[in-house]
């Protein structure tokens, strides 16, 4: 991880017995939610800390996707392009769109 404050953020949380969560790029090019919090024994005595990493590449690819105006692949060389989702070809849209349902019939009157 590119983190050069975690030792910090640790002491932190150890001074304060409060909770911390931050985004932190990896060298890899991916991003993960760093959760710190105080580890409570049974006997409710801090005995260390508690680090959770979640992976949020995907949801930062996005958020990037999003920032340049959905303009393509991100412009930003920390964050990995994520493949499009595969969808159905879609109708030309000069054709009306059809669905597999039929249409009502009118009932004519003998």
């Amino acid at each position: 991880l590119n983190d050069p404050t975690l030792a910090d953020d640790v002491r932190q949380v150890l001074r304060t017995l409060a909770s911390m969560e931050k985004p932190v790029a990896a060298r890899n090019g991916r991003w993960f939610t760093v959760r710190i919090m105080p580890y409570r024994t049974m006997d409710d005595r801090i005995d260390g800390v508690v680090i959770t990493f979640a992976d949020i590449t995907v949801s930062k690819t996005l958020e990037a996707r999003l920032r340049v105006g959905q303009a393509g692949p991100a412009k930003d060389p920390a964050v990995p392009s994520v493949p499009p989702a595969k969808t159905a070809p879609r109708a030309p849209r000069d054709r009306p769109r059809t669905t597999a349902a039929k249409t009502p019939q009118r009932i004519r009157k003998p």
